[in-house]
């Protein structure tokens, strides 16, 4: 006979299951088929639907850890971090505030960076949202990594520098 967590999998993946139906599992199958559903959830590149899941299987009474999640949904900010940085974050601070604790330290702070620089090449708003939303994450980042061009420092003249500036 089959690992209840193999026999779960197989179930998940070979009909689609309603949140009900999950919740009409004997006592024994329940945890294990609503992990795998919300890991299948996840792996269509749904995130957010599959916190939405989770949190949705807890308020109706299945006994859910985190700690299922936390492997997943590091892997899934690493592939998508260098191409889409908003997404990343957004999932990091989805997670955050599902009280899932991935820490900071699987992110290569250079690497961090590297993906907002590009952002800000490709798109600036989004650039800076990234940057933001990384600080807002618990993210260590410096300001001294985003070029700054001589428009914007402008921008930030009083009529003390301009004078100062006019004098050289």
């Amino acid at each position: 006979m089959l690992p209840l967590k193999e026999q779960a999998e197989i179930l998940v993946s070979s009909r689609e299951l309603s949140l009900d139906d999950i919740l009409n599992l004997p006592e024994n199958q329940r945890v294990e088929v609503a992990k795998a559903f919300v890991l299948k959830t996840r792996n269509k590149g749904e995130p957010f639907c599959a916190f939405a899941i989770h949190e949705e299987l807890v308020d109706k009474g299945v006994i859910l850890d985190t700690n299922y999640l936390v492997d997943d949904l590091k892997n899934y900010i690493l592939e998508n971090l260098s191409e889409n940085p908003n997404r990343a974050l957004s999932v990091y601070e989805s997670a955050m505030k599902n009280e899932i604790k991935l820490g900071t330290d699987f992110i290569p702070i250079d690497d961090l960076k590297k993906s907002i620089l590009k952002q800000l090449k490709e798109n600036p708003r989004f650039g800076l949202d990234a940057h933001k939303l990384a600080i807002k994450c618990g993210f260590n980042l410096e300001n001294d990594y985003i070029p700054v061009s001589y428009t914007h420092l402008r921008a930030h003249e009083t009529s003390l520098h301009l004078v100062c500036r006019l004098l050289l």
